[in-house]
């Protein structure tokens, strides 16, 4: 396997889970930044291995008995996170985001891999994981991991917020789709 510390960010107590569109870029740049590791930029089919679930780095890269953390993210913002990072990079600019949630276009992207974008968040979650909410933790998780990230923006895209994309009719498609995340990371049905 390619040098681990350029796929996966940890330290002797902890790994980090990036869960795409959480806000993990900003995480993993400042960690390796602040600890002088280098910063890979991998093409697509190794870069997918950025986002593996827990039990796959158990299993293929030997990370054992470290505190599993991770970044959760409110899923109405995570779903308009997808729908800009994709008109930015994948070429979907002519798709509004009505039709992106009608038509479930996360769901046609593929990666081959144990994750695809359609996952839900609970997808990469195990019970003993740490989560830290994007919207009201970043700071404690600066506290846990000794890494100043929290105020950082790298691998963002500008947009409005991200309330003003919702009819009532998107919220419930997003609501129903990703109810588990809802439940689960106890973020609110209301917009």
């Amino acid at each position: 396997m390619r040098d681990i510390d350029t796929l996966l960010v940890q330290t002797d107590e902890w790994a980090f889970c990036h869960i795409p569109k959480n806000g993990g870029a900003n995480f993993k740049r400042e960690f390796r930044i602040e600890r002088n590791i280098p910063i890979v930029k991998h093409d697509i089919s190794i870069a997918i291995l950025y986002h593996q679930i827990p039990s796959w780095w158990e299993k293929n890269a030997s990370v054992k008995n470290k505190q599993w953390i991770c970044i959760s993210r409110n899923p109405y913002s995570r779903y308009v996170s997808w729908y800009f990072f994709l008109r930015k990079r994948q070429s979907i600019p002519d798709t509004s985001f009505a039709k992106f949630v009608k038509n479930n276009t996360l769901n046609d992207l593929k990666t081959n891999s144990t994750w695809e974008p359609v996952f839900p968040q609970s997808h990469w979650i195990t019970p003993n994981m740490k989560v830290f909410s994007l919207e009201n933790d970043l700071l404690e998780m600066e506290e846990y991991t000794k890494t100043k990230f929290a105020f950082k923006r790298y691998n963002t895209t500008k947009h409005k917020p991200y309330q003003e994309y919702y009819t009532q009719e998107l919220a419930n498609i997003v609501y129903d789709r990703y109810k588990v995340d809802f439940d689960t990371l106890n973020y609110s049905k209301e917009i």
